[in-house]
């Protein structure tokens, strides 16, 4: 699924069980590695960077006597070359906050967002800079 997934070809979509996005790409990471023990760590988690571009964390909340599967976050993940280890970024957009239903929006996630993002936006019809400046001025939350 890793290779299908770094070959160059847009539009990908896997689930995996894990408590947040970040513990999702490790498992991502395991999940390829015990697949193949040939496989370098570093080199394995360069692919996650590049291969995953957002990830969507689903979660459980209660809501009165009532269990509600809700989106949790959204995350950009993105290489890292600055990393030796070649974790890949993730860079936390927004969250649900339960006491208050709302959610926290990371305006500065936008601003540095990854230079893949940024291109399917603008591929998308959406321009980036003013996806940011909507963000900061109206404050969604």
């Amino acid at each position: 699924m890793l290779h299908a997934m770094t070959s160059g070809h847009d539009g990908s979509l896997t689930t995996l069980h894990a408590s947040g996005p970040r513990m999702a790409l490790n498992r991502l990471e395991i999940l390829a590695m015990s697949a193949d023990a040939n496989l370098v760590p570093q080199v394995v988690r360069q692919m996650v960077g590049s291969g995953v571009d957002l990830v969507s964390h689903l979660s459980t909340y209660q809501r009165g006597e009532d269990q509600v599967r809700r989106l949790a976050s959204l995350s950009f993940v993105a290489e890292n070359p600055e990393d030796p280890l070649g974790s890949p970024a993730v860079v936390d957009l927004c969250a649900y906050r339960v006491n208050s239903d709302s959610w926290e929006w990371r305006p500065e996630s936008l601003k540095y967002m990854p230079e893949k993002i940024r291109l399917k936006f603008e591929v998308a019809g959406i321009d980036p800079d003013q996806l940011v400046r909507d963000v900061i001025e109206d404050g969604w939350t």
